[in-house]
């Protein structure tokens, strides 16, 4: 009787540790599947801040994300298309890996219609009934009770990096390049109207530093063309990383000048505009 018992009273201590260790594992996946749903929500914004504040190493991976916040209308238009969902998660001790299915529009077949703009590659997307799917897996790291994105850096390149390289074709292949601009002597982007030149200079993305540009621009005065440049095949300067264009004449009358920039292909992909007071 005492020997049933005590066999008895092991199966059930056998059991309930069984019960706790799997729990355990469970909630370790969970974890693991929220952490990766609120990290992709985040990405598939660009809300790099977020994203960052979920790596094991926060200042990082924002070298990794800014590379890819520079405005670049087909891929924010596929990423507010884009839906996602989490299909497997392994969990090993302190490390885990997520594998996730990223869903878009069919964006091939869309840019296959030959496009002539935004406006129709957007509602090209939106009438596709297919989707072409992206394969992403992540790894986290358990840090202080917390799962955090630890291949950042892969993941950057991988999922970014593979939208940006996309050609859609009726994009300039400079769209994107410029990362912010500033116009050179000016006090809140305004000039004085006897100033003898309006300058603008564009910071270029790092990841083209070295690249070559052949762009020309235009300077519009309102909408009246004032000024059509030569046509330039250039680097950005070494030391800041820029281009500089500038127009001069003796006088100018007030209001808002746009330098607009176009490829060889005579396309746009950069705008900005000053005023003179």
């Amino acid at each position: 009787m005492k020997k049933t018992v005590k066999v008895l009273t092991s199966m059930l201590l056998v059991a309930s540790m069984s019960l706790s260790l799997t729990g355990c594992f469970f909630g370790k996946t969970k974890a693991v599947k929220e952490a990766a749903e609120e990290f992709m929500e985040a990405a598939l914004e660009r809300e790099f801040d977020d994203m960052a504040d979920l790596c094991t190493d926060d200042d990082a991976a924002m070298m990794y994300f800014e590379p890819y916040g520079t405005d670049f209308e087909p891929v924010e238009a596929l990423l507010s298309r884009a839906t996602f969902k989490v299909n497997k998660v392994t969990v090993n001790k302190e490390k885990a890996t997520a594998e996730i299915v990223v869903s878009f529009p069919d964006y091939e077949a869309a840019i296959d219609s030959e496009p002539e703009d935004m406006d129709e590659f957007e509602d090209l997307l939106d009438d596709q009934k297919k989707t072409i799917d992206m394969d992403i897996s992540i790894e986290f790291k358990l840090k202080k009770d917390e799962w955090l994105v630890n291949d950042y850096d892969d993941f950057a390149e991988d999922f970014y990096g593979e939208l940006y390289e996309i050609e859609f074709g009726f994009m300039s292949e400079y769209e994107g390049w410029v990362q912010r601009h500033n116009w050179y002597g000016s006090t809140n982007d305004v000039y004085s109207s006897t100033r003898s030149s309006l300058n603008l200079e564009l910071y270029i993305t790092s990841e083209h530093y070295y690249d070559t540009m052949n762009y020309y621009f235009k300077v519009f005065q309102g909408t009246n063309c004032i000024y059509t440049s030569d046509r330039y095949t250039d680097y950005g300067f070494l030391d800041n990383y820029c281009y500089l264009s500038t127009v001069g004449q003796d006088s100018w009358e007030p209001g808002n000048y746009t330098f607009t920039f176009y490829d060889s292909n005579n396309t746009e992909f950069y705008s900005a505009t000053c005023s003179v007071e």
